[in-house]
């Protein structure tokens, strides 16, 4: 459950950027090493010799593996010394290397972490995202400058993963007849947002969207409140969040969690726990959270602010231990039950830094029993599943997008091995952990 002041602080950035407050005035193309980079290696040709291929279709390696990228794409693949290797190609060395797919951050805010509509901390926060190899991203908290800058990651202008975009957030104040949400759901189609995002506490308001959301052909996801319940959202095949409706069916009455389990899995709905999230947010151990992957980066005047904060809260909240073993029941229970789980990083904010935050997450998921194949497949393989986009990305086979991660250590054995990156190849183009390590350290010391 998100925290009353979080979200005064992110609604308040979307209306602000909404209402043209935000965003890159026209023409204004600023100066990116990163971006240099992507635009020159692109539409190059790069093989990976002698690579362990993890492609994700199954729980297997496939070893000595050569692998060649052309203008964006897998072109070839096969055993090394029987792939021919073109003349002028990158050569990048795969010995005792694993290659896998990019990740997809399906929780993702693409909006200023301090509040402000500075358009230089959104390119900080996807800079971020790609030095950790997320190479796509759902943006969960919509607005329509979002578009623009969709546009212009597209066109080469801008330097990020691959976004699909939720619509802005709709919210029962906000809508207050079920014509007017009808009509809003009509015109997110109708400007390009790829799924509509629900907050909506009235029932009609909800159903109305539902049906609306049908009739245009986009998917629906967000939060449950206590006054749909998660059974009807689980009727009507929402994309859940945060697990919004399990923990408070759950925590009153454990008995109920096996038939919820059977209900989502028929239902065949997502979910999306951000179980991270609420590890930073109710851990009572400042030294645990700042050791979080990406904080030490941060500058030292916001860390000591952010420890303040916390010291602040610890001191007026609950321990909230009891909250954090009914998630990490619920997130094994889905999992086993065969539920579809996605990997959300619910970045950035307080000691969660973008990119950073998506590997911490993948952590709290095997800490909640989930096996390391399995949370590698929450974050590749069926995000793109997702997106009805299995043809596009998500594995590592010929055809597919070059979103890529040449890692050190096998990820099927140690999750902690995506962390350990010798590179990331973002869209066909191959950036060297070299090159990933300064930019992180730049943009995670401007972001915040």
């Amino acid at each position: 459950m998100l925290t009353r002041s979080h979200w005064i602080c992110t609604l308040a950035v979307a209306i602000s950027w909404a209402t043209g407050l935000g965003g890159w005035a026209h023409g204004d193309e600023r100066s990116d090493p990163l971006l240099d980079r992507f635009n020159r290696g692109s539409h190059s040709v790069t093989a990976f010799e002698d690579v362990i291929v993890v492609p994700m279709d199954s729980k297997r390696v496939l070893p000595h593996q050569t692998v060649i990228i052309r203008s964006g794409r897998i072109f070839a693949m096969g055993r090394t010394g029987e792939i021919d290797i073109p003349e002028g190609a990158e050569r990048i060395d795969g010995r005792d290397k694993y290659l896998v797919p990019g990740l997809v951050d399906m929780h993702f805010h693409l909006f200023p972490a301090d509040g402000g509509t500075d358009p230089e901390s959104v390119d900080h926060a996807l800079a971020l995202l790609v030095a950790n190899g997320v190479t796509s991203a759902r943006s969960t908290l919509g607005s329509p400058n979002h578009l623009e800058i969709r546009d212009r990651i597209r066109t080469g202008k801008t330097f990020g993963p691959t976004l699909y975009l939720a619509s802005p957030p709709l919210h029962s104040k906000e809508t207050p007849t079920p014509a007017r949400v009808r009509e809003l759901v009509y015109q997110y189609k109708t400007d390009g947002f790829d799924l509509i995002k629900l907050v909506l506490k009235d029932r009609t308001d909800y159903d109305s969207a539902v049906v609306a959301a049908r009739e245009v052909g986009l998917p629906i996801f967000g939060h449950v409140g206590a006054a749909i319940g998660i059974e009807h959202a689980l009727e009507v095949g929402q994309s859940i969040e945060h697990l919004d409706g399990y923990v408070r069916v759950v925590e009153e009455d454990l008995k109920r969690l096996a038939g919820l389990v059977r209900a989502t899995r028929r239902a065949n709905v997502w979910n999306c726990p951000t179980q991270f999230f609420h590890e930073c947010l109710y851990s009572r151990d400042l030294a645990k959270v700042g050791s979080y992957a990406g904080v030490s980066l941060v500058r030292q005047s916001v860390r000591d602010e952010w420890n303040r904060q916390k010291t602040e809260a610890i001191g007026k909240h609950a321990d909230k231990e009891a909250e954090l073993a009914t998630r990490r029941r619920i997130i094994k229970a889905l999992r086993d039950g065969g539920v579809r789980l996605l990997v959300g990083s619910d970045s950035p904010g307080d000691f969660r830094v973008p990119g950073f935050a998506m590997v911490e997450e993948m952590r709290s998921l095997h800490r909640a029993g989930m096996t390391p194949y399995e949370v590698l497949d929450s974050a590749t393989r069926l995000p793109a599943d997702y997106f009805s986009a299995l043809r596009e990305f998500g594995t590592v086979e010929v055809g597919k997008r070059a979103d890529l991660i040449l890692l050190n250590a096998n990820p099927l054995q140690d999750i902690d091995a995506v962390l350990d990156q010798a590179g990331v190849m973002l869209r066909g183009a191959w950036l060297p952990r070299s090159v990933l390590d300064d930019a992180a350290k730049r943009h995670a010391a401007a972001l915040f």
